[in-house]
C-alpha cells in the first residue's frame, strides 16, 4: 500500500491507468501506453490490479473468530460485529505511516469480554501498547499480534505506538550490496538524474526534513530520498550499489 498503490498515478483525461511500480535503476512513473498493433487500447494486468488490491484492503484490515478481532492493517477506519450478543464497534484513527501511534476507540452496547489482537510489524523498535492512558505491563513483541483480552466498555481506548528507525536492507541473501534504505514500512527511494553513489554509513545517516523527506549528504551532494507516494514525476532509483 504505502510503497505501491498510494503512489499511484491517477487515470489521465483520456482514460489510460497507471501501469506499474517499476523498482528498476532509472525508473519513472508511467501510464499503460499500450503493446502496439492492433492491442494498444487494451487494459494489461497491471492496470486492472490496482482497483482490485484497493478493494482488497476492506477484507484485508480486520480478521475475527470466535474470541474477538485482529487488526491487521492500520487504516482510518471502522468494523463493526456481534459479539456474543452485544453490538461492537472498533473506530481506528492516526496519522500511520507518517506518524508512529494508532488509536483504536471501542463503542458496544454492553459490556463484553473479546480479545483485541493487534498486529506489531517486525520492524518495530520498542513498540508500547496504552490502555485508557496507562501503558500495558506486556512489552508486545515483533513480528506477533499482541492480544488484549479482557471486558470492554463504550469509550475504552487502545492506542499502539510503533518505534522505528533507518535501516539498510539488501534485496536477497545472493547480492548484499544492492540495498534499499527504510523507515519502518516506508521505502525510501533516490530521487536523482544520475546512479548515485552512496555508502552504507551515509544511508544509515540519513537526515529527516520532514515527515516525507531525507537526505542523505554524498560525495556528489545531498541525495534526496522519498517514499513512493512524494516522487511525482521524477526519475528515481529504489536500489542502490553500496
Amino acid at each position: 500500500m504505502y510503497n505501491t498503490v498510494l503512489g499511484a498515478l491517477p487515470l489521465n483525461p483520456y482514460g489510460k491507468a497507471f501501469y506499474q511500480s517499476n523498482y528498476h535503476h532509472h525508473a519513472r512513473k508511467m501510464y499503460f501506453d499500450g503493446y502496439g498493433n492492433l492491442m494498444e487500447d487494451e487494459w494489461p494486468c497491471c492496470s486492472g490490479t490496482l482497483p482490485q488490491v484497493a478493494m482488497d484492503y476492506r477484507i484485508s484490515t480486520y480478521f475475527r473468530d470466535k474470541r474477538g478481532v485482529y487488526a491487521n492493517l492500520f487504516i482510518p477506519s471502522t468494523v463493526h460485529w456481534t459479539q456474543t450478543g452485544a453490538q461492537v464497534s472498533l473506530k481506528q484513527s492516526g496519522s500511520f505511516p507518517l506518524g508512529d501511534t494508532m488509536s483504536f476507540e471501542i463503542s458496544t452496547t454492553q459490556p463484553v469480554h473479546f480479545a483485541l489482537r493487534l498486529r506489531i510489524p517486525k520492524w518495530a523498535r520498542g513498540p508500547t501498547i496504552w490502555i485508557n492512558g496507562s501503558e500495558s505491563n506486556s512489552p508486545p513483541r515483533p513480528g506477533t499480534f499482541a492480544s488484549i483480552e479482557r471486558k470492554w466498555t463504550t469509550g475504552d481506548r487502545v492506542e499502539l505506538r510503533l518505534p522505528r528507525e533507518l535501516e539498510v536492507v539488501s534485496v536477497d541473501s545472493q547480492h548484499p550490496d544492492t540495498v534499499a534504505l527504510t523507515y519502518g514500512p516506508l521505502v525510501l527511494f533516490a530521487a536523482a538524474d544520475e546512479t548515485p553513489k552512496v555508502t552504507r554509513s551515509q544511508l544509515r545517516e540519513a537526515r529527516q526534513q520532514s515527515q516525507a523527506e531525507w537526505l542523505v549528504d554524498t560525495s556528489r551532494g545531498p541525495l534526496r530520498m522519498v517514499p513512493f507516494w512524494a516522487l511525482g514525476d521524477a526519475l528515481y532509483f529504489t536500489y542502490l550499489s553500496v
